[in-house]
């Protein structure tokens, strides 16, 4: 996910001309990494839900 995500990024910052200045590059990588955050904010890797349990205790356990 994240090499994909990488490889998306360089390809449109690649092309630096269509950044007229710092900010607006820092806009448009804020904007991609929203988008991402969204798609993959629910999502759960392979494996994760069955550890999932024990590593919420463990926090919990740090919290108190």
């Amino acid at each position: 996910l994240i090499e994909s995500f990488n490889k998306k990024i360089k390809k449109y910052t690649k092309r630096k001309e269509q950044f007229p200045n710092d900010e607006s590059l820092e806009r448009f990588l804020v904007s991609q990494f929203e988008d991402y955050n969204q798609r993959f904010a629910t999502r759960c890797h392979i494996g994760f839900n069955k550890a999932r349990a024990e590593i919420e205790k463990m926090f919990e356990e740090l919290e108190s």
